[in-house]
């Protein structure tokens, strides 16, 4: 539990897992583009979770950033 609770806190793994999020979010959105019109809908659907995660990675990375940098850890 103590490695989870570190890595959640570890502004770098997120800003990580973030980009691939984000990455393969895109990625299953273009599909949409080469398949046909009926059956566009499920990679958005997919793809959309996927970017919401991604963008609450970073929002969590950006307030840990901060938060180091209140406590001074950074030096």
């Amino acid at each position: 539990m103590q490695m989870l609770r570190e890595a959640w806190n570890n502004d770098v793994l997120l800003s990580m897992a973030s980009s691939f999020c984000v990455g393969l979010g895109v990625g299953i959105a273009l599909h949409a583009f080469f398949i046909p019109h009926p059956w566009a809908f499920l990679p958005l659907g997919v793809a959309m979770p996927l970017l919401w995660a991604g963008c609450a990675l970073i929002g969590r990375a950006e307030v840990m950033r901060f938060e180091r940098w209140e406590r001074r850890e950074w030096r």
